[in-house]
């Protein structure tokens, strides 16, 4: 039926002009006329009114009317599920391929079976939802949606998805949600002593090792798993960098000094297991997943409620308790701001005690 429409934005409905009321129809979205987008149906075809208001339409309806009319091309749709299979390997390229698969899996469950012009921002909020994790957790996932959405659509502009098309970005009005990570649980030198010598009798033989280099570098579990002999340049028995090291946002730092229990550590190490070394194409671990071991141990040492980040917090915390200042600390963990140093570094209660009693 000839005719203006408008579409709702929240589940793609056409409803015409004559008989919208405030509400959609189909899901009760709320239409208001600032937010309303304008289509002329013409010969069964729904043609985007530009600028979006009645007035256009009306005279975009009067054009189409007046003039033989050629049925537009109309492209071939694209399931979600056939586009993250082309994400996948452009995103191979760009980062760790493996640390966000499990993402993936997810969203094709999801969304797999839907076309990219069927999604809309309340399927993903429904998506979002469904997860009973933490914010920080939530965000992750948010911020991979929108940049499936943001390259779909650059590919899509530079003609690169042949025949197939995505209506509007869905995304484009989900923010991230407030974020509470702070947390206080670190290491101390006796629970240390008792996870490194549990630690030291696991079957994982890797993992004595990969957690006195975070206990004493500072480096996430990623970056500590894919270490290669190329990332290590050891100069003397004092003086050795972790070279090319990945942080967060892809970003490479250059190079990180090593404390000298991580050097003779590492010398220790690549001695010991040399040959695996090199069956391993030059990586340092064979392991990929040590939670299960990690956990193991941190029973039998008799300490709770820690997660290996948290080794990452305990090396910041003894940094300032050295009175090592916030903006070396930065440095020394690769933040990008200054602000995330003075978030990571937290004080147990005894430290906080002593230097109060400091005050004169």
């Amino acid at each position: 039926m000839k005719g203006i429409y408008v579409r709702c934005d929240n589940c793609n409905k056409f409803i015409s002009e004559e008989k919208l009321e405030k509400k959609c129809p189909k899901c009760g979205n709320i239409i208001s006329n600032k937010n309303k987008k304008y289509y002329v149906r013409f010969k069964n075809n729904f043609i985007k009114v530009i600028p979006s208001n009645k007035t256009a339409a009306e005279k975009k309806l009067i054009e189409l009317k007046s003039k033989p009319y050629v049925t537009p091309y109309k492209p071939k749709r694209l399931l979600f599920g056939d586009f993250l299979e082309i994400y996948a390997n452009y995103f191979r390229e760009k980062t760790s391929y493996r640390d966000e698969s499990y993402k993936f899996k997810k969203f094709k469950s999801w969304f797999g079976k839907k076309y990219m012009d069927q999604i809309t921002e309340k399927d993903i909020m429904d998506f979002l939802n469904s997860m009973n994790v933490k914010n920080s957790t939530k965000n992750r996932y948010i911020a991979r949606l929108k940049n499936i959405w943001n390259v779909a659509e650059r590919f899509n502009n530079a003609k690169k998805l042949s025949n197939q098309y995505i209506i509007e970005n869905p995304m484009k009005n989900i923010k991230m949600s407030r974020e509470n990570n702070i947390r206080t649980k670190i290491l101390t030198k006796d629970e240390e002593e008792k996870v490194l010598h549990f630690a030291k009798m696991s079957r994982n033989e890797e993992l004595y090792y990969i957690i006195t280099i975070a206990i004493y570098s500072g480096l996430r579990k990623n970056n500590i798993l894919h270490l290669h002999i190329d990332n290590i340049q050891i100069k003397d028995e004092n003086t050795a960098y972790f070279t090319n090291i990945f942080v967060k946002g892809n970003k490479q730092v250059p190079w990180l000094p090593m404390h000298p229990i991580v050097i003779a550590l590492l010398e220790e190490y690549m001695h010991t297991y040399a040959n695996k070394i090199q069956k391993n194409n030059g990586y340092l671990f064979v392991s990929k997943d040590i939670r299960k071991s990690f956990s193991n141990v941190l029973e039998k040492a008799g300490v709770e409620n820690f997660h290996f980040h948290d080794l990452r917090h305990t090396f910041g915390s003894r940094l300032a308790e050295q009175g090592i200042a916030p903006n070396v600390i930065k440095e020394l963990m690769a933040h990008e701001s200054f602000s995330t140093s003075l978030r990571y570094v937290h004080f147990d209660p005894g430290y906080l005690a002593n230097e109060i009693k400091k005050i004169k």
